[in-house]
């Protein structure tokens, strides 16, 4: 037997013994087996039994795989094996999402060619993030009939097939697979807007009112106002997930004079809980950040920019968060998945005024190229 063999053997035969003792189990092979190199390795084999030059790599394989076997054995009687810490499901690892809805351009159509830096700390942001999973249940005819009920509409419930409804009398009512949108009966009470927190307070308590609010509902907030039309626009966001860039999941109120309720637009979906991904790095998305690969948001239409014109200037971000914006197409399988967002100041070339700005760009290794 070579040098190497005989001590392995050694300790795998006391091994078998132990094994024996606390389990029961026979490592010996049948009695057919005539001179195996299983038996080479048994605690009652001798060394000396076989000639050594051509036993040695028999036992070599032997107790290689006896002590596989008594591996196995002591796991399974003591437990489970010990199992590698569980990992986190990640955007490499887990289902792959469809593209983030992110629009490509603004809503003034500006071309921005920035000189963006960045004074936040990218190693500051977290590593994963959860994404959401939108789920739609539409309405059945007894359900809308009591949500017309509650908005004090008078008539009958028509059905129009696919999940849709309509109901007239006092108000409309109209109901699609994800959406509800009520209308008032006209009013022309004359009276002033009321004041954006106002608004908010009065949409909030009219919502709650009538049935509309969900248990999640998100504080409110006026997204526009509009004196010559006497209309004020608010909306209302769930609590989680915070930031969201898409228009839905959102409850839409407009109130008009006098601060009465014209009309109300409901897209509340379930939000569930989808998974945990792994986000790309911070680096990285600043990186398409000053490549100009970000959709920007910039309040400028009191600056006397032109719509569509170019706008040069400096962008310094001091901060980075995460947002959500919706992925998947309407009507089809949506999720709610993570955005970075920079946001900082804008400094338009030639102009002494700085403006608030915000550029958005996918936080999953994953998500494809942007759906705007």
């Amino acid at each position: 037997m070579s040098m190497s063999a005989k001590p392995l053997c050694s300790r795998i035969r006391l091994a078998i013994i132990l094994m024996i003792a606390l389990l029961g189990y026979s490592p010996y092979a049948s009695a057919q087996d005539g001179g195996s190199s299983t038996q080479a390795c048994s605690p009652l084999a001798g060394e000396g039994e076989e000639d050594e030059a051509t036993r040695a790599p028999e036992v070599e394989a032997a107790c290689a795989t006896a002590a596989a076997i008594i591996t196995a054995a002591l796991e399974t009687r003591n437990g489970t094996p010990d199992a590698s810490p569980e990992v986190e499901p990640s955007g490499e690892v887990a289902v792959r999402l469809p593209p983030a809805n992110i629009p490509s351009t603004n809503e003034r159509g500006y071309n921005y060619q920035l000189e963006a830096a960045l004074s936040a700390d990218l190693n500051a942001v977290r590593l994963d993030a959860p994404v959401y999973r939108l789920v739609t249940e539409p309405m059945t005819e007894s359900e809308v009939a009591a949500m017309a009920q509650q908005l004090g509409i008078t008539g009958d419930v028509e059905s129009r097939g696919g999940d849709v409804y309509a109901v007239s009398g006092n108000g409309e009512l109209f109901v699609t697979p994800g959406l509800a949108q009520y209308l008032a009966p006209h009013s022309d009470e004359p009276g002033e807007l009321p004041a954006d927190e106002q608004a908010v307070v009065i949409a909030r308590d009219w919502l709650m009112e009538t049935g509309l609010a969900p248990p999640d509902l998100g504080p409110g907030h006026v997204i526009t106002r509009s004196p010559e039309a006497g209309r004020v626009l608010v909306q209302f966001d769930p609590l989680q997930p915070e930031r969201l860039l898409a228009a839905y999941p959102s409850i839409l109120v407009t109130l008009g004079n006098s601060a009465e309720i014209v009309e109300a637009r409901v897209q509340w979906p379930e939000i569930e809980q989808h998974d945990l991904y792994r986000l790309r790095t911070a680096e990285s998305a600043w990186r398409d950040v000053e490549a100009g690969r970000a959709y920007i948001e910039a309040p400028l239409e009191g600056g006397g920019f032109e719509q569509g014109s170019e706008i040069l200037g400096t962008a310094l971000y001091d901060d980075i968060a995460i947002g959500y914006t919706t992925s998947g197409p309407p009507g089809g399988e949506q999720f709610l998945q993570p955005v970075y967002i920079f946001s900082g100041q804008l400094t338009p070339e030639g102009s002494l005024e700085s403006y608030p700005i915000a550029a958005y760009v996918p936080a999953l290794p994953s998500s494809g190229t942007p759906a705007g």
